[in-house]
């Protein structure tokens, strides 16, 4: 996975289980009174945080009886100020006790802390009569406001934050553009002529995009490109997003079913070249640093091998190499081998253990009827003097081997939790044939995103260093006479970011790879908040690159909901990530 913190990030899981322990002690008697508009303010934090109020509203949504619920509920002004700068609406947090029941029509009274949480202005309170009061029952609850954000990210966000905590509509009809999560959200673009939002063209189009929750009780399973619309609920943010948590039913048409395949026919002078996240590979056995989300039952093992030989085999076309990341061990690649779709193709794989706490390596599969490994696969690591908590501390027993002692005696930690891969290949045109391609390749996963929150990318410093030892290491491949090199995998960034810029901007023959994966006819890997965007690559350097015939990304992962990935039928969803697959001719000419 290693990309779940991303959907978690905006999944407005407002921590019910542990947050309401954190309340302050209310006092019996408000220090003041104020409207709802008081509270919330003109701006993104409210004038009152952390003071006690009292205001009263009419309740719009109530979230307090359902087990996943936000452990509150919503109250909204009637009348408003009508100063288009402030909401009218607000979140009352109340956290696992709630001993007096509302829902909407319900006129409340309540008396709290004002809180920031994860940017959303609310109201803390532990419920209780004295500080929860019904005073009216019935009344009218207030029209939901229509939602027509500008596109533009920074105007869409003030947009937003003016709504906050209102009751709003969705119009209908828009286009589903992030699929559903394992957290029961999907995200639609109001701007619905837009469709996809590539994440090279943010922040101009991405403010038409909004997550739709499960807190009202309903969930629905989308794919991109599904069109949706018609939702009323109350409008929410956490984790860098704004959401609306519909209360009333909705419907989501299916679009047409775009999963695509490897069009490649290849001839015998051509093979290919991918690399696959497989998104949590592990076995059905407990291990050390497994954990229950980990740890797979035999049933839902059995379903991951046949989900996955059905994509490497079909959906990928049997590549002749293939990298793999989040893979947990040499065990579970010879059983992915041994089934019967992928057993005629001969695959061999390579994984060297790594030092990741959860488990996960990267690896490699090879058909032995093309390649031989011409030389002893190695991986290769710093020890480097970084602090950026990209660990877990030393006391963790699953942390404790990622930390060394650098060459000027200081504490530090490995650069890379999971080493790179080296593996150096001949590939050829066939068992009988003597021509054959040299080739270098290096299989990457490099630090997770988790922490970037939402863009202020905690660990870009790490990857770029990542990166730079990449470099470093193809620069002396080429040096000693390998020109072929291939850098392949989740290199978790975008290439327009320092950490890729490093492989593709710089003067070196290994600071110049070039990334082929930007070249392809739609060109995203994995889809995170409604927006479409590359995290996995192909680097060539300049000798490789000249054997390059073209490439395509097989889109049938991210654009479909988790809960396919339960779905042994289909090999759509079996990770989160799309593979690319790039086409090489063995000799040139």
């Amino acid at each position: 996975m290693q990309h779940s913190y991303r959907v978690a990030r905006f999944a407005l899981v407002l921590a019910a289980c542990v947050w309401w322990i954190s309340v302050p002690e209310i006092v019996p008697h408000a220090q003041r009174g104020a409207t709802i508009m008081e509270i919330q303010g003109s701006g993104d934090i409210s004038p009152l945080v952390n003071q006690s109020v009292t205001t009263t509203g009419i309740v719009t949504a109530s979230f307090q009886e359902k087990p996943t619920a936000a452990t509150g509920f919503y109250l909204q002004d009637p009348q408003g100020d009508g100063n288009p700068a402030t909401s009218d609406g607000i979140f009352v947090f109340e956290g696992k006790d709630h001993p007096v029941l509302v829902k909407p029509g319900d006129r409340v009274t309540v008396t709290g802390v004002v809180m920031e949480f994860r940017g959303m202005t609310e109201i803390a309170v532990k419920a209780s009569p004295m500080t929860v009061q019904v005073v009216g029952r019935g009344e009218p609850v207030p029209a939901p406001v229509l939602l027509a954000p500008p596109a533009n990210e920074t105007d869409a966000a003030r947009y937003y934050e003016a709504r906050e905590g209102m009751l709003v509509g969705v119009p209908d009809n828009v286009p589903v553009v992030g699929p559903t999560t394992r957290f029961n959200e999907f995200v639609v673009n109001i701007a619905g002529d837009a469709g996809r939002i590539f994440q090279r063209d943010v922040p101009a189009t991405t403010g038409a995009l909004l997550a739709v929750g499960d807190q009202g009780g309903i969930v629905r399973a989308a794919n991109v490109g599904d069109r949706s619309g018609g939702m009323v609920g109350p409008l929410s943010f956490a984790f860098g997003v704004f959401r609306v948590d519909p209360v009333s039913p909705y419907i989501v048409t299916r679009g047409a079913d775009t999963s695509s395949a490897v069009g490649f026919v290849l001839d015998p002078n051509q093979w290919t070249l991918g690399s696959f996240n497989v998104e949590n590979f592990f076995d059905a056995t407990l291990g050390p640093g497994d954990d229950k989300d980990s740890t797979p039952t035999p049933d839902a093992y059995r379903t991951k091998l046949a989900k996955l030989s059905a994509a490497i085999a079909v959906q990928l076309n049997a590549p002749t190499v293939l990298g793999l990341m989040e893979v947990e061990n040499i065990g579970v690649l010879n059983d992915l081998v041994a089934q019967p779709l992928l057993a005629p193709y001969g695959y061999r794989p390579i994984l060297i253990e790594g030092l990741d706490p959860r488990g996960i390596d990267v690896a490699l599969l090879y058909r032995a009827d093309r390649v031989r490994v011409t030389s002893e696969p190695t991986t290769f690591n710093a020890c480097v003097e970084l602090n950026d908590n990209a660990y877990p501390p030393a006391t963790n027993p699953f942390g404790k081997q990622d930390y060394c002692t650098t060459s000027t005696g200081k504490a530090g930690n490995y650069l890379f939790p999971r080493p790179p891969l080296v593996v150096h290949l001949a590939v050829s045109q066939g068992r009988e044939s003597s021509a054959a391609l040299p080739v270098t390749v290096v299989v990457n996963h490099f630090k997770a995103k988790s922490g970037d929150d939402p863009e202020k990318q905690n660990f870009t410093t790490r990857r770029t260093a990542e990166a730079q030892a990449i470099v470093r290491y193809v620069d002396g491949l080429i040096q000693n006479g390998e020109p072929n090199v291939a850098v392949i995998g989740d290199l978790n960034d975008f290439p327009n970011t320092p950490p890729i810029e490093t492989l593709t901007g710089g003067t070196t023959a290994g600071s110049s790879l070039r990334d082929v994966v930007t070249e392809a006819d739609l060109p995203y890997t994995y889809v995170f908040a409604g927006q479409s965007e590359i995290l996995d690559h192909i680097l060539l350097s300049r000798g490789l690159a000249q054997s390059f015939v073209d490439i395509e990304i097989t889109h049938f992962d991210a654009d479909y909901p988790d809960s396919l990935a339960e779905n042994a039928a289909v090999p759509n969803r079996v990770s989160d990530h799309d593979p690319p697959v790039a086409r090489f001719r063995v000799v040139s000419g």
